[in-house]
């Protein structure tokens, strides 16, 4: 599925974002302990404050991340190319989500190496040059705002140890307002939503860490949505 205008999928992620920027601020926070890799190989135990919002799964608080924690995600958006923005949307997950880093690449070199690049399941999509307004398909990199493009995790993992899914969302906005990113594969399931301005461009790494339970093989759906446009890539997780 290239483009989602009304798809069932992004309808739910959407409401899923717009709930937990709306009821979080009357709930009380809590504490979840949850034990988090490094790059390096080292695990740390962690103390997150969280919004329960029942069903299993909770919104992440601003501002409430440890030292640790923050040199963590730090160091994962330094590696490529990138900064930590990870207060600066409202991020729900599922329960069987460990951790979830948030970069915004900055670095020109890694910036057109992503650009250069064209997996099978890369997918762009944007407005067209000239006068002709429907969604045009823009397979290598941004041509007109607005547009979208992302590369969604595509990876074998391990049962029982901790992995990371990464995904890139490139984006190029025409008009400002309400936007929100999504990633769902097997129980591992995190939206991110806020807003964003007008004529904005750029680059977001998303890095989640998950753990499989069972083997087998399911796909990773990545979505973004920005004012007027929806994109959606699939990738895929091979646990054994």
């Amino acid at each position: 599925m290239k483009e989602l205008k009304e798809g069932f999928l992004f309808a739910t992620v959407a409401v899923f974002a717009i709930t937990s920027a709306n009821v979080i601020a009357s709930e009380a926070t809590t504490e979840r302990k949850v034990l988090i890799d490094d790059r390096y190989g080292g695990q740390h135990q962690i103390t997150q404050k969280v919004y329960d919002q029942g069903a299993g799964f909770y919104t992440f608080v601003r501002d409430g991340r440890p030292e640790k924690l923050i040199e963590i995600h730090g160091d994962i958006c330094q590696s490529v190319g990138g900064v930590d923005v990870f207060e600066e949307g409202t991020i729900m997950a599922s329960d069987a989500v460990q951790d979830v880093a948030i970069c915004k690449i900055t670095d020109p070199k890694v910036m057109a190496k992503i650009a250069r690049e064209n997996p099978e399941n890369r997918v762009s999509a944007g407005k067209p040059t000239g006068h002709d307004t429907k969604t045009a398909i823009a397979p290598r990199w941004l041509y007109w705002p607005p547009a979208l493009s992302l590369i969604p995790p595509n990876r074998d993992v391990a049962v029982n140890i901790n992995f990371r899914l990464s995904g890139y969302v490139e984006y190029y906005t025409d008009d400002g307002g309400f936007y929100s990113n999504s990633m769902q594969g097997g129980q591992c399931n995190i939206s991110r939503s806020g807003i964003v301005g007008s004529d904005v461009k750029g680059t977001l790494y998303i890095n989640v860490l998950c753990v499989a339970r069972n083997s087998g093989t399911w796909p990773v759906y990545l979505t973004s949505s920005i004012p007027g446009l929806t994109v959606q890539a699939i990738g895929e997780i091979r646990a054994q």
